[in-house]
């Protein structure tokens, strides 16, 4: 009998190895998914968790209240009130093709006027808010609310705007606000700063910044696909800046600025027993108000080419000849070296020859005998004419100094200038020539090089009237919190 194979049995083999590298291969493609389900759920878990927790969520900063600004009665001269501003956040934007017409239309502003701020837009993370337009009007708010389902990606935020309740008073000693622009943002003053913050541009609103701003605070709001808010999750409040307390008396200043009116100058009255600054004016002047709504490109253009300056604070940064009122610095130095006493007369006759050419005084006919006091009441110019002539320049550039001129006041405003005192060493720098004694005749009546600062000879006066101590000007008198705790307070200074 011969034995026959099974006809089934290699078809058989065969199917028992393939099964084996499907199972294995099923295997492998299972340990793959199980390898890929740990790698995302336990090693990439955390991330991707923080990454479903943004689609959903938005941190959104919350402004602190600046600071206030008030005078030394403790009037308020400068508080905040809610504004409302309109940004967009990138990422929610569909089409923004659309969303510029639709804003364009309902907001009545001209569409390139929107493509700037959206170019703007374009250079922040695209989950960031970025700043079409601030202080929205109540018109305009209600419009946008009303279409805000057509709107995506916009967004209403409220912040607190300033309030500057005298219009233009004091606006060169407080200043103005306006956006921190890239070159400051790259300072270590600004470090806490933002693109789109307002910051202090001038005054004591710049000057002061670091104190009034305060700190930001957060809000982690929960939103839906469309980017609308359906809670907050969680918060940090901000905190208010510090309130200023300045030495302005209210009702000085006013009348101060009463007394400028349609003139160009400045004022400055200091109380002579300290320093304080009461009343600090110049003229002309602008509206810190029209820079909190957002001064156009035409009347930024028209302040900076006014031939009169109104952005410039004359009673610190004008430079001007002191006239008589430097006879006073004359006397001084007179007195200290010797060369006159109170008592020492001299006979005024119209006229003082020097060389070949007479150097008259204001009073053509001359004021005949007189002494110091006289002279000085009177302002007889031929009277320092005989110092001049005996008065070394030098030496009278010595007791100008003294008396603070030539020299910035430390005051702590931006744009102080120091004026001028000539001496013969400065004129050999300047001008590569000797000083001549003729010169010291017009520089001893207040003329010449001579320049001043209307603080440098207010200051000066207090220094006479007060028995001989200089102190330095200054405007703040102390720094209080919200709760009106002190922070700090600032004491006169001797210099």
């Amino acid at each position: 009998m011969t034995n026959r194979s099974n006809p089934f049995a290699s078809e058989l083999e065969d199917l028992r190895s393939r099964t084996a590298y499907l199972a294995f291969g099923a295997f492998i493609l299972f340990f793959l998914l199980l390898a890929r389900l740990w790698y995302l759920q336990v090693l990439k878990g955390h991330e991707f968790r923080v990454l479903s927790e943004n689609n959903r969520t938005r941190v959104q900063d919350i402004l602190p209240s600046r600071g206030l600004i008030l005078d030394r009665q403790d009037h308020i001269l400068v508080d905040n009130h809610p504004t409302y501003d309109l940004s967009i956040i990138r990422e929610d934007v569909s089409d923004f093709d659309v969303l510029r017409v639709r804003l364009a239309d309902l907001l009545k502003l001209p569409q390139d006027e929107i493509e700037t701020a959206f170019e703007k837009a374009r250079q922040q993370p695209g989950f960031k808010p970025a700043l079409i337009k601030t202080d929205l009007t109540w018109p305009e708010l209600v419009q946008l609310e009303t279409h805000r389902f057509e709107l995506p990606g916009i967004v209403i935020q409220v912040k607190p705007g300033r309030k500057y309740l005298h219009e233009s008073m004091a606006a060169h000693v407080i200043g103005y606000l306006g956006e921190i622009n890239q070159e400051q943002l790259k300072l270590e003053r600004y470090g806490n700063n933002r693109i789109g913050d307002i910051i202090g541009q001038s005054g004591l609103e710049k000057e002061w910044e670091p104190s009034l701003q305060g700190k930001r605070g957060w809000q982690l709001l929960e939103v839906d696909a469309v980017g609308r808010v359906r809670g907050v999750t969680r918060r940090r409040a901000p905190e208010p800046g510090f309130n200023l307390h300045l030495t302005l008396d209210t009702s000085l200043q006013q009348a101060a600025e009463e007394a400028l009116a349609g003139k160009a100058g400045a004022l400055v009255a200091l109380d002579p027993r300290n320093g304080q600054i009461l009343a600090m004016a110049s003229n002309p002047s602008f509206s810190q108000e029209e820079f909190v709504r957002g001064i156009s490109p035409e009347k930024w253009r028209s302040l900076l080419q006014d031939p009169l300056h109104p952005l410039e604070n004359r009673a610190i940064s004008g430079q001007y000849m002191p006239g008589s009122t430097f006879k006073i610095v004359s006397a001084l130095a007179a007195l200290e070296e010797g060369l006159i006493t109170p008592h020492t007369t001299v006979t005024c006759t119209g006229g003082y020859p020097f060389g070949n050419r007479v150097f008259h005084c204001w009073k053509e006919q001359g004021h005949g005998s007189v002494n110091l006091h006289r002279a000085l009441v009177e302002s007889c110019d031929v009277f320092f004419y005989n110092i001049a002539s005996q008065l070394d320049i030098d030496r009278l550039a010595y007791y100008s100094q003294m008396l603070g001129l030539g020299q910035l006041t430390g005051l702590g405003l931006k744009n102080e200038k120091p004026g001028l005192v000539p001496s013969e060493e400065w004129k050999k720098r300047r001008f590569n020539s000797p000083w001549h004694r003729g010169e010291t005749l017009s520089v001893i009546i207040g003329q010449g090089f001579n320049l001043v600062t209307p603080l440098q000879m207010a200051n000066l006066v207090a220094a006479m009237v007060n028995g001989g101590a200089l102190y330095r000007p200054y405007l703040v008198r102390k720094i209080t919190d919200a709760d009106n705790r002190i922070i700090k307070v600032f004491n006169p200074e001797p210099i």
